[in-house]
């Protein structure tokens, strides 16, 4: 079975539906964010007994992930409805003017808007990803998301791409990331703390700890269809090429199937 849609995918960071749910009574971050910067090999002890080579030295494949700090932007807390979990409120920390965060969409556009009003024509209002700061601040809108019954607690963060020199980009990426650990309180009052601040992986995992690693795509860079989309392979006379689409026959695109 092929993939649909087949197009370059909308955003670089994947979609996580649920976080993992433990007992344990220290706050931590469930995720952390990084770039794959390539791959090499590690000599390792091979501890599986059931293995033919139990108790040897082994050769691994391994992959590199560059991972610089990550900068917390807001807290945001859930309520649970009738409807499922739905937003109580978030609490955002302030962004200054000569920080990395300047390259987010949002301050151009609203710069642009303010030229716009100056000239007379009507303010601009596209993008956007981070709001405008209102009235209350930072810790009032943290007490105020301790005053509601809040299911979960979870953390917006942004990455630092221009940490990394093999990232040709420079605008950073914003992502939410799940707490685990100690009651609402806890949490809130841990991220409190963090908030405006920044986590590295130190606060995330531990040397040796198995993680679960999740991602748009591997890549696939300028590999051909049949790699990149699953195509299903010609036949073995076919003339030419096997490792190509076929002949989607004299019907509409609706009737195409997914492995042609």
């Amino acid at each position: 079975m092929g993939y649909s849609p087949r197009k370059r995918a909308i955003r670089q960071f994947p979609r996580i539906n649920s976080w993992p749910e433990t007992e344990s009574s220290e706050v931590r971050v469930q995720g952390f964010a990084g770039w794959k910067a390539g791959m090499t090999h590690i000599l390792l002890r091979d501890t599986n007994p059931k293995s033919t080579s139990a108790g040897q030295e082994v050769r691994k494949a391994v992959t590199v992930v560059e991972a610089p700090p990550m900068n917390v932007l807001a807290v945001r807390g859930y309520r649970m409805t009738p409807y499922g979990m739905q937003t109580a409120g978030e609490a955002w920390a302030d962004v200054s003017d000569d920080s990395p965060e300047n390259l987010f969409p949002r301050l151009a556009n609203q710069t642009r808007g303010e030229r716009d009003i100056e000239e007379g024509r009507k303010p601009s209002k596209r993008g956007g990803r981070i709001p405008q700061r209102g009235s209350s601040s930072a810790d009032e809108s943290i007490n105020s998301l301790r005053e509601q019954d809040l299911c979960e607690v979870r953390l917006i963060v942004s990455t630092q791409p221009h940490m990394v020199g093999s990232v040709p980009s420079k605008t950073p990426e914003i992502m939410e990331m799940g707490l685990i650990g100690g009651d609402v309180n806890e949490k809130l009052e841990w991220a409190q703390e963090r908030l405006g601040g920044q986590i590295g992986l130190e606060d995330v995992y531990e040397a040796g700890q198995e993680v679960d690693v999740v991602g748009v795509t591997k890549g696939k860079g300028w590999q051909g269809s049949i790699k990149r989309f699953g195509l299903k392979l010609l036949s073995h006379k076919n003339s030419k090429r096997r490792r190509q689409g076929g002949n989607m026959g004299d019907f509409g695109t609706g009737y195409v199937r997914k492995t042609i």
